[in-house]
């Protein structure tokens, strides 16, 4: 692996990546904005105790949120790793074929 391919695929990797997280939470959105276009005065009223009680139950401590960014980060970067690499050997090997060819 040159590191012409590792950086293409490092690029790849994360335009892969960033494209995907770009398309669920605009699946997200839509779906928020399709509720709340559904949502009457009536149901909110409701169903208010409800989902108050439901927001004061989520609460979590600062430990275990940070501990869990910090899991979730450390794990999303090591797949990014493992898919520019995988990417990067992939172009490699077929940027290499290509140059033997082109040599013949």
């Amino acid at each position: 692996m040159n590191s012409k391919s590792t950086f293409v695929a490092k690029a790849l990797v994360a335009i892969a990546f960033g494209a995907a997280v770009g398309y669920f939470v605009k699946i997200s959105l839509a779906h928020d904005a399709e509720r709340g276009r559904a949502l009457t005065l009536d149901q909110y009223v409701a169903d208010f105790a409800q989902y108050k009680a439901r927001l004061q139950s989520s609460e979590s401590s600062l430990a275990f949120t940070v501990g869990s960014m910090i899991l979730l980060s450390l794990g999303l970067f090591g797949l990014y790793e493992f898919a520019a690499v995988i990417l990067s050997a992939t172009l490699g090997s077929f940027l290499g074929r290509r140059e033997v060819d082109a040599t013949r």
